[in-house]
């Protein structure tokens, strides 16, 4: 990889008229403003654009556009058949993504694709696509003040579910030698800093605490003051040691009297992280990288890049855009658990209200997942994409499925003409004609997972 980032330096150096490409997730998010402070170090006047999927339309824009350099960052991987007339139109293409391609490209003296998978680092839990931009950017900045935002976007791209590993672990530890970043381990609480308590602890997932009903209950049995003098819930971060102890203590013994094994039970706790510099919404890496998504699921990525970087009036407007995501969120929940969510013998799935951006199929499918409106089954989420012509498709699976998003894809590029996509192991997405019937997509992802299960 080391000649790569070496050739890719040189690149970036050389270009007069550089284009830049992310995605409009939290990690995509993270790789535009790597990008962008790449770019603003060598004071090159240059291009961003995002996408939410890469597309023949994208990829004719960047043709007519005609840059001498296109950097696709958290993307473009399974795009060759996209991205090869650029190169033939003598374009020079970077990539620096994590998830996994469809097939191998061909050596192309216009080609660098720097994708960790290909160097034996697993794109799925060891590298997220910012963790790849990295290795390029911090030849141009220092790597401590960029090794927070790679934390950021690798917890936004679920690759830390009890702790960072591999690539990402290696670069937080240059945040954390710096003092940037502090790592902590306790409970797998979301919404540390933001949420009230029986918020949090609704989340948690654990047996007898469902529902923020029986937080609250469970909050007053143990005796713990968790109001503020106004009648507000407190936040965990706002809990003293000690009640915080005690509340790690007797959720335990809860878990316990409820039957579950100390093996069960440490799958509750990880490690997390914090950034001791941010503001009151950022300080929890998990929350800011909430924040990015909220940017990225109404197109705003460009207010997320100027959060990542220091702007304050971009803060304020993230900060909006946070309030309405999670009215949306709660709104579609609503629909999603009132009746909304169908089945199959084999998945379940969920078409997102019309108007509501194709962006949010990622973040509702990975809630679903776990919920128990899911009945346990692999989720799928779709959406209609008006602009881009075409379906997208966000599918979740666990580990207990026994089945891949590869799996799935192999198949379903066979059996469903003019699908595309692929992901990670288990979280990925796929994208459809509007011609293609949903229920032909839903149909054959049932197919195959039946299919799966009898082989298993």
């Amino acid at each position: 990889m080391e000649k790569l980032v070496e050739q890719a330096v040189e690149w970036i150096k050389k270009a007069e008229k550089p284009l830049v490409v992310t995605h409009v997730d939290a990690d995509g998010i993270v790789c535009g403003a790597l990008c962008t402070i790449t770019m603003e170090r060598l004071l090159k006047r240059f291009v961003l654009a995002w996408c939410d999927v890469f597309t023949k339309k994208i990829a004719d824009n960047i043709a007519k556009y005609n840059p001498d350099l296109v950097w696709i960052a958290d993307m473009g991987s399974a795009d060759f058949e996209l991205i090869e007339p650029l190169i033939t139109k003598g374009i020079k293409v970077l990539v620096t993504d994590h998830h996994q391609q469809k097939s191998k490209w061909p050596e192309h003296e216009s080609i660098i694709n720097l994708n960790c998978n290909l160097y034996g680092i697993d794109g799925g839990t060891e590298a997220c696509g910012a963790a790849v931009t990295y290795l390029i950017a911090k030849q141009f900045c220092d790597p401590a003040t960029l090794s927070p935002m790679v934390v950021i976007a690798a917890i936004g791209d679920k690759q830390a579910h009890r702790g960072l590993i591999g690539l990402n672990r290696s670069i937080a530890k240059v945040g954390m030698d710096a003092g940037l970043i502090q790592q902590h381990t306790g409970l797998m609480l979301f919404g540390r800093n933001t949420l009230g308590l029986p918020s949090a602890l609704a989340g948690l997932g654990i047996p007898q605490i469902n529902t923020v009903e029986d937080a609250i209950n469970f909050l007053g049995r143990i005796g713990l003051v968790a109001r503020r003098q106004d009648g507000s819930w407190k936040t965990f971060s706002e809990l003293s040691n000690e009640e915080a102890a005690l509340l790690r203590r007797e959720i335990v013994l809860a878990m316990y009297g409820a039957g579950l094994t100390q093996d069960q039970i440490s799958h509750y706790f990880c490690e997390y992280y914090t950034l001791p510099y941010e503001e009151q919404y950022l300080k929890y890496a998990d929350e800011f990288a909430y924040v990015l998504n909220a940017c990225g699921n109404y197109d705003r990525v460009d207010v997320g890049i100027g959060v990542l970087l220091g702007n304050k009036n971009m803060y304020q407007a993230a900060m909006n855009l946070l309030k309405n995501y999670r009215q949306d969120l709660k709104n579609i929940f609503e629909i999603a658990t009132a009746g909304g969510v169908k089945y199959m013998d084999h998945v379940a799935y969920f078409v997102l209200p019309e108007g509501v951006p194709p962006s949010f199929t990622g973040g509702v499918s990975t809630k679903l997942l776990t919920h128990p409106v899911s009945k346990g089954l692999p989720i799928v989420v779709c959406a209609k994409d008006s602009k881009a012509g075409l379906y997208k498709y966000s599918v979740r699976l666990l580990e207990k499925h026994g089945v891949t998003i590869q799996d799935i894809a192999r198949e379903l590029c066979v059996r469903v003409e003019g699908i595309t996509g692929g992901g990670h192991k288990l979280a990925g997405g796929f994208q459809a004609t509007i011609e293609t019937p949903v229920e032909k997509v839903i149909s054959a992802i049932n197919e195959v997972l039946k299919e799966k299960a009898l082989v298993a």
